[in-house]
Order: structure tokens, then C-alpha cells, then sequence
């Protein structure tokens, strides 16, 4: 059975992950805004993985799981507290054509 969350098959999330980038970003800083965010994405990559097996070094397996899992619920909710708005975004490229040159979201 193939997983629903997955943004490939998730039926409300743009099949593109950048999408974002390209909708909501001038088209003079689309290319800078895409190099910080690889960046940023192999950064977080190789971070993660240390800390992942720094954690499961020191806690065991299944400890190190499940704090990740509980610090990653903790974060998600006070990101939800804190900025309310993030959930009234749309990111629906159809309501943004990028045909229109000169304006800006």
C-alpha cells in the first residue's frame, strides 16, 4: 500500500516540493533563493544524521526514536502557536499564474 503522506500522492500538496519557491518569489531572486535553500537542505541532511546517531549512541535506538518523534510534535505545535498564518498559505500554483510578468505576490 503506498504511503498517502508522501508528496507525490498526497492530493492537496504541489506535486513539485519547490513550488513555493517559484509562486511566491520575484523571478529576479528565484536562482538565489534556490541556492540558499540547497544549502540549507545539505546542511540539515548531514546535521541530522549526526545528531540522529550522537542520539542513538548515547540513549539506545528506540529512546533516540522517541525523542526525536516528541521534539519534532513539540516543535511542529509551537510553530503552530506562534505564527497561526502559516496555515492560511496557499500554495497552489494555479492561483498564481507566472505569466504575469512585473507583478509580485
Amino acid at each position: 500500500m503506498a504511503d498517502l503522506t508522501t508528496p507525490s500522492l498526497s492530493p492537496n500538496s504541489p506535486k513539485d516540493p519547490y513550488a513555493a519557491l517559484r509562486v511566491l518569489s520575484s523571478e529576479a531572486l528565484r536562482g538565489r533563493i534556490a541556492a540558499v535553500n540547497w544549502i540549507f537542505i545539505g546542511s540539515s541532511n548531514e546535521l541530522g544524521a549526526f545528531e540522529s546517531s550522537t542520539a542513538a549512541s548515547m540513549l539506545g535506538t528506540v529512546p533516540a526514536v522517541w525523542l526525536g518523534g516528541v521534539a519534532t510534535l513539540i516543535v511542529v505545535s509551537l510553530v503552530a502557536v506562534a505564527a497561526p498564518q502559516l496555515r492560511q498559505v496557499n500554495l497552489d500554483p494555479r492561483l498564481h499564474p507566472a505569466s504575469q510578468a512585473g507583478d509580485s505576490p
